[in-house]
């Protein structure tokens, strides 16, 4: 799933909220065009932005989309004077899924802070998917705080050592990164 979101005109930020929704409506119909080239897709307007579904046979495929969204990206700029940041959910095998992929589609959107209001982002390439799911282990916090409150200062340093190394190599998005976090902070302070 494609979520195409117009972040501000590129030359004159002033334009009206008339203006905008012709450009989008404009924009709808260039992406239109380009993608048919490509292969099957779906493409409506929601919620002021463009959300586009796309049949993909292989990784490749994505690859040729995302050149195709450079173009539209350049168009949009030169023809409707609009910045635009495109987000790419993950591919999913099962319709139930496409939810999910949208999610994904519109939370790299957000990364348009640190990418530039005018990106194309795939969230696979943000935040790579775990090859399996993470939990922290609990033995090891309880590890920690115990050598906080008993241990000696070299204990301590051992203990957060090989926490810290468990979830280098535990292959974690900065999502459940930030909630492991969290409970070990949580953990901390009770």
């Amino acid at each position: 799933v494609l979520h195409l979101e117009p972040t501000v005109f590129a030359e004159k930020e002033n334009k009206s909220m008339f203006n905008l929704e012709l450009s989008m409506v404009s924009l709808k119909k260039i992406v239109d065009e380009e993608l048919l080239k490509e292969g099957q897709f779906k493409s409506i307007q929601y919620l002021g932005n463009i959300v586009v579904i796309g049949v993909f046979e292989a990784d490749l495929d994505i690859k040729k989309y995302v050149s195709v969204l450079e173009r539209i990206d350049k168009m949009a700029k030169r023809i409707l004077e609009l910045n635009i940041a495109v987000g790419i959910g993950r591919v999913c095998s099962n319709l139930s899924l496409l939810s999910h992929s949208y999610s994904e589609a519109k939370e790299a959107i957000g990364y348009k802070v640190i990418y530039g209001a005018s990106s194309i982002i795939n969230i696979d390439e943000i935040e790579p998917k775990s090859k399996k799911d993470y939990f922290y282990n609990d033995n090891e916090i309880e590890q920690i705080i115990r050598m906080i409150k008993l241990g000696k200062k070299e204990e301590l340093q051992n203990s957060i050592s090989s926490f810290i190394n468990t979830l280098k190599k535990g292959d974690i998005s900065m999502a459940q990164l930030r909630i492991t976090l969290m409970t070990f902070l949580t953990e901390l302070y009770k």
